[in-house]
């Protein structure tokens, strides 16, 4: 498993005392301390990047940045047994 990243400058916490039960949390983002090029290195193609909200050992939320990247699909022909990338199809 790889190393968590933290993501900086955003925070997640709890929800506030006697908030409705639809409300999960908050997100801040101090946007002074954000580290704009740590989040541009792992934006994709779409320029998102995913920040996962998640518990630690102690109860408390935290974030983390997202880095899964699924692999290239591939499929076999059934016209000759090659390997082709889907990617690359023009169409």
């Amino acid at each position: 498993m790889a190393e968590k990243e933290f993501p900086k400058g955003i925070y997640f916490n709890k929800p506030r005392e006697n908030a409705p039960s639809f409300v999960l949390g908050s997100i801040a983002l101090n946007l002074n301390g954000m580290d704009r090029e740590q989040l541009n290195e792992k934006k994709n193609d779409k320029w998102y990047v995913y920040i996962d909200v998640l518990e630690g050992k102690d109860g408390k939320p935290y974030c983390a940045i997202n880095t899964y990247k699924p692999e290239a699909k591939t499929r076999e022909s059934k016209y000759g047994g090659e390997e082709i990338d889907i990617n690359s199809i023009p169409f």
